[in-house]
């Protein structure tokens, strides 16, 4: 049986139009998976605050102070500190970051070890006898520092082989 040009038309326009309804499938699909993703991995738990932030305290405002400091200290007096171009920066914000805790009143421990041939350390100290520990780890360059929850015990580490290509 032969099909009309009409009807030869319909099969033709029907097959183009298949391969179409797949892509808008798997499109579809796609974007569902990518919102149950984002809704499960990406998007933060809670709401976020809204409003202008209370005050803050005086104990707040001298830890403010005191952070923008040391900030400022290791910034901008020591400065740019690699094992590449200033290993003498790297050892002075050693010296001073020890110092620091020292006159906090914690025990300071140094843990030198080798890269590139030159001995560099991470300085570690213990908080005994809380409940909200919290590991603080340092790096020379600020971008990196961080604050993570201990388990069991509190530390600070510092870390002091960071290395600029």
């Amino acid at each position: 049986m032969d099909e009309s040009p009409a009807e030869r038309a319909r099969a033709v326009k029907s097959s183009r139009r298949r391969p179409l309804a797949v892509l808008v499938a798997i499109l579809c699909v796609l974007g569902g998976g990518c919102g149950a993703a984002y809704s499960t991995i990406v998007r933060m738990p809670g709401t976020s605050h809204v409003g202008a932030l209370a005050p803050l305290t005086a104990e707040e405002m001298k830890v403010r102070d005191d952070l923008r400091r040391d900030l400022r200290h290791l910034a901008v007096d020591i400065g740019e500190r690699n094992l590449t171009r200033k290993p003498e920066k790297l050892e002075e914000a050693e010296q001073w970051i020890a110092r620091e805790l020292a006159a906090c009143g914690y025990d300071v421990k140094r843990h030198p070890y080798e890269v590139e041939g030159r001995t560099v350390a991470n300085l570690s100290v213990i908080r005994k006898g809380t409940s909200d520990d919290l590991v603080i780890r340092f790096s020379l360059t600020p971008k990196q520092a961080s604050v993570v929850p201990a388990v069991g015990r509190g530390e600070a580490h510092y870390r002091a082989s960071h290395v600029h290509a």
